[in-house]
C-alpha cells in the first residue's frame, strides 16, 4: 500500500517538477529552487516552451507523467503522444505503438517539438535504429530530453548497484514492475505472476528470471551517449547533474547513515519509553498491542544497559545519554570490538552464546535487528537471561517474517544485497574493525572483471544463505521458554501499512528466576 501510494504520487510529482526545472532555467536566478548542477555554465533560457505544439514521450508507461507534461505545456491530448510496446490507457494522452525493438514509431516525420524519454535507453540494444526514428519524427530545431544513468556496462559498482535497485523493484512490484489495470508492462510481469508461492521451484524460475533480465540491461555513460547522439544530428544544449556540489550516491548514502538512521531509533525508542495510554495524540508511527496499555517500562528504574550487536556504538551511546546513564553503566557488545569514547565495550563470541559480563549485571537489554543473524538463538537467550536482573526489560526490533521462500523474505534477502552492494548499515564503511566478517564480502571486489563479481555474488548468496528469519510469534515462543513474557508489540503503521520489511519491536520482561 504504501509503496504503491508513493508510486503513484511522489514519482509522478519529482518528474514534473524536475522538468519544471529545465523549461524554466534562467541563469541570470542564482535563486533558482532546483536539485541540479547545470553545465556547460553561463547559459542562460534552454528551451522556449511557447513554441512546443506537439510532444511525444518515448516509453510512457501507463501515461500519467506524458499527460502532466503535456498539461504543463498547455498541449490538448491530440497534441500529447505516449509511445510504447504495450498499448496504454489514458484518455489524456494520445496512444503511439511502438515495435519490440524500439525501432519503429508509428507516427509521421517531422511530427512533433519535444521528445521526452525517462531510464528507458539502458534497455535498448541497438540504439541507433531507434535514435534514427526519433530524429525521423522530430522537427528540425526540435528537443529531445533525455534522463538516464551514468553508468559502464561493466563490473563496476554503480551497475552492481543498478542491478540490484531493479531487483528490488521487481519484487517489490514498483516503477516498470508495478500492477496496473492495462497490459502496460505485461512484457516485464510474465517474471512475477505466479511467483509468489512458497515452493522452491518458483523461486528458483524467480531468481532465474531476474538473472535473465539484468542480463539485457544496456548502461551507458553519458559521454558514450552523447556520442551515439552527436553521430545522428544532434548537439548537446545543458545537462542537469542530481546534486549542486555533484555528490555521488555514497556520500548521501552516509550521510543518511550517520544521521537518519540514528535519529530514528532514538525516536522510536522514546516513544516506547514515554508511552501514555491515555494520551491519544501521542505522535509515534506505530501501532500498538495490547490495547488498554498504560506505561510500560519505568526507566527511572534503569540504572545500567546493555545493546547486543551495538556496532559503531553510536546508538548505543544515544540510548545510553537519554536514559542519563554514564559510560561506565552503558554497555555495547559485539563480535569485533568497538572503539566508541562514549560507552563501555563488551567482548561478545562468534556465535553470541557467551557475553563478558556478570550475572544479574542490567536492567535492560537491546536488540535491534540482531536476532535474524543468530541460528542457536537458545544458547543467546540463555545468556541475556542470565545478565539480566529479574524484572529487567528486553527490547527487540526485528522482522516478521518466516524462513521459507515467502515474498517478504525475497524482500529482505535483496535489501540485504542492497546494502552490502552499497554498503550500507552493518556492511558500512568504518574506522574500527566492526564488521570486518561483513567487509571481507566487500574488500577488493570492485575492480571490472568477471572473477571479482562472480566472487562478489557467491558471497552474497553466503551471507543471505545464513540468515534465519523468525516471525514475530515463533520469538516469543522462544523468548517465553527462557523465562521472558510479553509486555507490548509496536508495528510500524497505526494503519498497518508503510511496513514492507514487517519491522517491529517488542518489549518482554523477564519473570523471577
Amino acid at each position: 500500500m504504501s509503496l504503491d501510494k508513493w508510486e503513484d504520487n511522489s514519482r509522478i510529482n519529482r518528474r514534473l517538477k524536475d522538468l519544471q526545472a529545465i523549461f524554466e532555467f534562467n541563469g541570470d536566478n542564482k535563486s533558482s529552487n532546483h536539485p541540479f548542477r547545470v553545465t556547460p555554465t553561463g547559459l542562460q533560457q534552454i528551451i522556449d516552451r511557447q513554441k512546443i505544439k506537439s510532444y511525444f514521450d518515448f516509453k510512457c508507461g501507463d501515461g500519467t507523467i506524458t499527460a502532466g507534461i503535456g498539461a504543463y505545456l498547455g498541449l490538448i491530448k491530440e497534441k500529447i503522444f505516449g509511445g510504447d510496446v504495450y498499448e496504454v490507457q489514458n484518455n489524456a494522452i494520445t496512444f503511439v505503438k511502438v515495435n519490440e525493438n524500439q525501432s519503429t514509431i508509428n507516427l509521421p516525420s517531422n511530427h512533433v517539438d519535444l521528445i521526452t524519454s525517462f531510464v528507458t535507453f539502458h534497455h535498448i540494444s541497438q540504439i541507433k535504429q531507434t535514435l534514427t526514428e526519433l530524429v525521423r519524427i522530430l522537427r528540425p530545431g526540435g528537443y529531445l530530453i533525455l534522463g538516464e544513468h551514468d553508468c559502464k556496462n561493466e563490473y563496476s559498482l554503480s551497475a552492481k548497484y543498478l542491478n540490484f535497485v531493479h531487483a528490488i523493484m521487481m519484487i517489490a512490484r514498483v516503477g516498470e514492475f508495478a500492477d496496473s489495470p492495462n497490459d502496460h508492462d505485461r512484457k516485464n510481469q510474465h517474471v512475477l505472476n505466479n511467483d509468489y508461492e512458497d515452493d522452491t521451484d518458483s523461486w528458483t524460475k524467480q531468481k532465474s528470471r531476474i538473472i535473465e533480465y539484468i542480463k539485457s540491461i544496456y548502461y551507458r555513460t553519458c559521454d558514450e551517449l552523447q556520442q551515439q547522439f552527436e553521430s545522428v544530428g544532434f548537439h548537446l544544449c545543458a545537462t542537469f547533474y542530481y546534486g549542486f556540489d555533484g555528490s555521488n550516491a555514497q556520500t548521501s548514502l552516509d550521510k543518511w547513515e550517520d544521521n537518519s538512521r540514528i535519529n530514528r531509533r532514538l525516536k522510536d525508542l522514546q516513544a516506547i519509553f514515554e508511552f501514555n495510554g491515555d494520551n491519544k495524540s501521542s505522535n509515534h508511527p506505530f501501532r500498538v498491542t495490547p490495547t488498554g496499555l498504560q506505561q510500560i517500562i519505568d526507566r527511572q528504574k534503569i540504572k545500567s544497559y546493555f545493546d547486543l550487536g551495538c556496532g559503531d556504538g553510536n546508538i548505543t551511546a544515544g540510548i545510553g545519554a537519554y536514559l542519563g546513564l554514564t559510560t561506565e553503566a552503558i554497555f555495547g557488545g559485539d563480535v569485533y570490538e568497538v572503539q566508541n569514547k562514549a560507552i563501555t565495550f563488551i567482548k561478545v563470541n562468534e556465535n553470541q552464546s557467551n557475553i563478558d559480563l556478570p550475572s544479574n549485571h542490567v536492567d535492560l537489554i537491546t536488540s535491534f535487528v540482531t536476532f535474524h543473524h543468530i541460528s542457536q538463538i537458545k544458547q543467546t537467550l540463555t545468556e541475556l537471561v542470565r545478565i539480566l536482573r529479574p524484572g529487567g526489560y528486553l527490547i527487540l526490533r526485528e522482522h516478521d517474517c518466516k524462513k521459507e521462500y515467502s515474498l517478504s523474505a525475497k524482500y529482505l534477502n535483496f535489501v540485504h544485497a542492497i546494502m552490502m552492494i552499497a554498503r550500507v548499515g552493518e556492511f558500512a564503511h568504518s574506522s574500527n574493525d566492526h564488521d570486518s566478517k561483513n567487509q571481507h564480502v566487500l574488500s577488493n571486489d570492485y575492480e571490472n572483471d568477471t572473477d571479482s563479481w562472480t566472487k562478489q555474488k557467491s558471497r552474497i548468496i553466503e551471507y543471505i544463505e545464513s540468515i534465519c528469519y523468525r516471525t514475530c510469534d515463533e520469538l516469543q515462543q522462544q523468548l517465553e521458554s527462557v523465562g521472558f513474557h510479553l509486555c507490548a508489540t509496536f508495528y510500524y503503521g497505526v494503519d498497518g501499512s508503510s511496513n514492507p520489511q514487517k519491522l517491529f519491536y517488542a518489549v518482554y520482561q523477564l519473570d523471577r528466576k
